[in-house]
């Protein structure tokens, strides 16, 4: 079996192998999927990159792509002296989901982060709830968020 390598990496080297490790996740996690579709804001991304404010952890195993995390790195809405890394996505394929990579992968971004960030929050989706890897890290729940799709008025 493969040992897993993990390196912080351009969004420009990984984006060309994203398209299918992105469908995948998508596949598992995204919910209303009849009121939206993939379509990932690429300049988006590469100005919050060039500004500095996003993260982006590899998973390779062989030199293969087989997981990332994305976060994003802002000053707190609330707190502004707070540097705040804000996890977004984090996915394994299913040949990765072995062992303890799963927890290596969040090792490493917590240390990569940790020096970045002053407060990481976790989005986790309850498909592939983490949370107990984080409670063994020292994190403790904060909040939930709830969403549905809606009918814009006028559209």
């Amino acid at each position: 079996m493969t040992s897993a390598t993990f390196a912080r990496e351009p969004l420009a080297r990984v984006r060309p192998e994203l398209a299918d490790l992105l469908a995948q996740h998508w596949d598992e996690v995204a919910h209303d999927k009849d009121a939206r579709t993939l379509d990932p804001d690429w300049a988006t991304f590469e100005a919050l990159e060039a500004a500095g404010q996003l993260f982006v952890l590899t998973v390779r195993m062989d030199g293969r792509l087989v997981g990332y995390l994305g976060a994003f790195l802002r000053p707190h809405l609330h707190s502004r002296a707070t540097c705040t890394a804000y996890v977004d996505a984090v996915f394994l394929t299913a040949e990765a989901r072995h062992g303890n990579t799963g927890l290596r992968l969040l090792q490493h971004a917590n240390t990569a982060l940790g020096a970045l960030a002053d407060y990481i929050y976790w989005h986790i989706k309850p498909e592939r709830d983490f949370a107990p890897l984080l409670r063994r890290m020292g994190y403790h729940f904060v909040e939930s968020i709830w969403g549905r799709a809606v009918q814009r008025v006028g559209v």
